[in-house]
């Protein structure tokens, strides 16, 4: 069985250098994948509230149903989150009455 493991080493070490150079590391893998998102999803400096609903806005306005799906995922969240902060506020004014 070592002979076997070292057999198949020997293998893998004896690659010419030029498929090895062609091979991408982890870390190339990561920055690609991030490219994609960046693509994807473009860095916005301008995410004040009212730039944020006009983007919400233009996206629910599309007639896209991917567009249409993600409008109403957000919504959902803003309303999520909405919720919650209605709670907490509930919870602290309770909080200072007592």
């Amino acid at each position: 069985m070592r002979r076997l493991t070292l057999g198949l080493l020997a293998a893998g070490l004896s690659t010419t250098a030029a498929s090895a150079a062609d091979m991408p590391s982890p870390a190339v893998f990561g920055v690609m994948g991030y490219s994609e998102n960046v693509r994807t999803y473009p860095f916005s400096r301008n995410n004040s509230p009212k730039a944020v609903m006009e983007r919400l806005d233009r996206l629910c306005a599309s007639k896209r149903r991917s567009d249409q799906q993600q409008c109403e995922q957000a919504w959902r969240a803003i309303n999520a989150a909405y919720a919650e902060l209605q709670a907490k506020r509930a919870a602290a004014a309770g909080a200072v009455k007592d």
